[in-house]
């Protein structure tokens, strides 16, 4: 059995490091409060344009520069470990066919009152 403690550190920050932090998250929130309320304008008349291309029947709407269509969801195919087991792959065997490939680092940032994607679930 093993027992591992997990210590949380606050790093001290000076006052002027305090400020331009301030500074700098509230106006990355306001940014991002900004980009999502023009995100479902944008989305509104991308609808309404859909609508427009519908009622002139056509495929593919190019006009004056624009262009819009639109695209079916198409479909996907992966490995099902169950039914590869059922067919007498053996575990082993799956353990070496798979390979590990680094993950790009991402950098989340949230703001007050956002739930983060754990507590959504």
């Amino acid at each position: 059995m093993s027992v591992s403690l997990q210590q949380k550190v606050e790093p001290t920050l000076t006052p002027a490091l305090k400020v331009k932090l301030r500074r700098e998250l509230r106006l990355y929130q306001e940014l991002k409060k900004l980009v999502e309320e023009t995100q479902e304008e944008m989305n509104t008349l991308k609808a309404e344009v859909d609508a427009v291309r519908r009622e002139a029947g056509l495929e593919v709407l190019n006009f004056e520069g624009f262009v819009q269509y639109a695209t079916t969801g198409g479909t996907s195919k992966r490995l099902d470990r169950k039914k590869l087991l059922a067919q007498g792959v053996t575990p082993a065997m799956l353990e070496m066919a798979m390979v590990e490939k680094p993950k790009r680092d991402s950098v989340t940032l949230r703001c007050p009152g956002e739930k983060s994607h754990e507590s959504e679930e």
